[in-house]
């Protein structure tokens, strides 16, 4: 009777593992870029943020409450679209 290799195993080509472990690792990889663009864009919320901020509390009427109700939302839902990201990846990993 012949035996054959482990079935982790790949004759001429090493662990099969490796060979398998190739779709994960891009899905990791693109887990990881979503994670660094939603961390970019909670930034981008919160400089903006800020800068209407200051820019209302250094000249009044100069911005609506609106406006900075709005920006404030952004930074809000950046934070967590990032925390949803990071629990996404967190799952791949």
């Amino acid at each position: 009777m012949r035996r054959h290799p482990a079935p982790w195993t790949v004759p001429g080509r090493g662990l099969a593992l490796q060979d398998r472990s190739r779709p994960y690792q891009a899905q990791l990889d693109q887990a990881e870029g979503q994670v660094k663009r939603y961390q970019a864009q909670l930034d981008l919320a919160q400089t903006t943020y800020d800068r209407y901020k200051g820019l209302g509390a250094s000249e009044p009427g100069a911005v609506s409450k609106q406006a900075l109700d709005q920006f404030k939302a952004q930074v809000a839902e950046a934070e967590a679209t990032l925390q949803a990201g990071k629990a996404g990846w967190r799952s791949t990993n």
